[in-house]
């Protein structure tokens, strides 16, 4: 892969046009931060392993926007939505975001069908040929065992935003701690603005599994990354599976990074003119264009 640095610091920010053989993408240069999102790229493989994708998107690069823009320009096959889907349900209990069965994964197939983890299964046991296919209104079309019981947030989720490619639902520790004591995650940390959008709200409690709690949850997620969902967990969108991975992981760590800042003392937000300059972002970079 080759890079060249985008020398230009005076500009907050410009998407980068679609040239010959190059990909559309995303580049600002922020004000003494000129290597954050100012990588311009050729020689970029033309798409990469499903499995190999996910870990490398977990990696904490700097240029990790940059060089998966391509990635995310073409158009995956149902397959490799579905290698996607498993490697990231199984990262998901690895790295302590759920315990036992608990959670659930779905995302967005070429044919606007929805695939979903099954409900009450082992991830670690889990196969592509466990994965259910269901429609928009939660027919199932293809697998042998139940979809998530949580389904209808899922679809609920996919049907009202077509620029969500895939959703997690998860009970991380410490942003569960937030959701039961009803307290929004707040925005200090630049990269959960650019990554998640903002400030996480709170859902208002609704019954788990209901088409209330469905409706209301998906209204949370029009323009952020993620939601908690009051005395239950977090949900988190994304355009691919390993997306909603690494926004669920990111607003893990952060909520752990609050909860021991406010014992240290008070958190200080960022400057407004700060979230005004990554205000733009997000829409971009964390969403289907």
């Amino acid at each position: 892969m080759i890079f060249a640095e985008k020398n230009d610091e005076t500009e907050i920010f410009k998407p980068l046009a679609r040239q010959t053989n190059a990909v559309k993408a995303t580049t600002a240069c922020f004000a003494g931060q000129p290597k954050l999102f100012g990588i311009e790229y050729q020689n970029l493989p033309d798409r990469p392993d499903p499995a190999a994708l996910m870990q490398y998107e977990l990696a904490d690069n700097e240029d990790l926007l940059i060089r998966h823009a391509h990635w995310r320009e073409q158009a995956m096959t149902e397959i490799e939505i579905k290698q996607a889907l498993l490697a990231a349900a199984k990262e998901m209990i690895t790295c302590g975001l759920v315990e036992g069965t608990a959670g659930n994964v779905s995302a967005r197939l070429p044919d606007g069908n929805v695939v979903l983890t099954p409900s009450s299964m082992d991830y670690q046991a889990m196969t592509l040929d466990d994965l259910v296919v269901t429609d928009l209104d939660g027919k199932v079309l293809y697998g042998d065992k139940t979809p998530t019981t949580e389904k209808s947030l899922h679809l609920a989720c996919l049907r009202k935003h077509r620029d969500i490619g895939a959703v997690m639902h998860c009970h991380a520790l410490f942003a569960t701690m937030f959701a039961i004591v009803r307290q929004p995650i707040p925005c200090v940390i630049e990269e959960f603005d650019v990554y998640v959008g903002g400030d996480i709200e709170v859902a208002d409690y609704r019954l788990t599994g209901s088409e209330e709690l469905a409706e209301e949850v998906s209204n949370r997620v029009a323009d952020k990354g993620a939601v908690l969902m009051a005395n239950h967990g977090l949900l988190c969108v994304g355009k691919h599976p390993a997306d909603v991975l690494k926004v669920a992981k990111l607003v893990e760590r952060t909520a752990k990074i609050i909860w021991g800042a406010r014992l240290l003392g008070t958190p200080v937000p960022l400057p407004d003119a700060t979230l005004q300059q990554f205000a733009p972002l997000y829409k971009l970079i964390g969403r289907i264009q």
